[in-house]
């Protein structure tokens, strides 16, 4: 086994680890979170919310991946899609494999947090991980897979990404219908 090999199946056991359970309750790193809401409270009492707003990326962008894996656990959207985005740019050797293993955890914001991620990659090869992400029951994770694959069908001008997002168009939810709807008229 290479080296590479070697520190891709560490890094997949390592996230795997990570949300075998709630991250929420047995895994949280309260320092980490404690942090992060010092940030967040910054950000609401501090008169230049743009430079606390930006102090809070650079912070975030600092950590190492470990630490933002426990952010895809937390319950600011905003803070969870900055993580994502730093965990992207950082862009880990088995990043995809990774991200899809997430897809699967019984957290919702891991799961959000991992279509967030798929879809910042925007690559065709992460279009059948949004479709499976797509089914999701819960709406937050379904609507990010959708423009996952909104953004893959624009860019590569791909056909199953318009056929599967044409198949939402008579699905029960209401917002689903009416964003699948909004984003097919746009694209013809």
């Amino acid at each position: 086994m290479s080296l590479e090999t070697d520190k891709k199946s560490s890094f997949s056991q390592e996230v795997e680890k990570l949300f075998k359970t709630n991250p929420l309750e047995k895994n949280v790193n309260e320092k980490l979170f404690s942090e992060v809401k010092k940030f967040q409270q910054k950000i609401v009492g501090f008169n230049n919310k743009q430079k606390a707003t930006s102090q809070l990326v650079e912070f975030v962008y600092s950590m190492p991946e470990q630490d933002l894996y426990s952010l895809f656990s937390y319950n600011d959207e905003l803070i969870r899609s900055i993580a994502v985005r730093a965990y992207v740019d950082k862009n880990p050797l088995d990043l995809m494999i990774a991200l899809k293993k997430l897809l699967k955890s019984k957290v919702e914001f891991v799961r959000h947090s991992a279509v967030m991620g798929l879809s910042y990659m925007n690559e065709e090869e992460c279009l059948d991980s949004l479709v499976e992400a797509s089914n999701d029951a819960i709406q937050s994770v379904k609507l990010a897979a959708l423009s996952g694959i909104v953004d893959i069908a624009n860019e590569y001008n791909s056909i199953i990404a318009k056929n599967t997002l044409n198949t939402f168009l008579n699905d029960k939810d209401k917002v689903i219908r009416e964003f699948v709807k909004d984003e097919l008229s746009i694209m013809f």
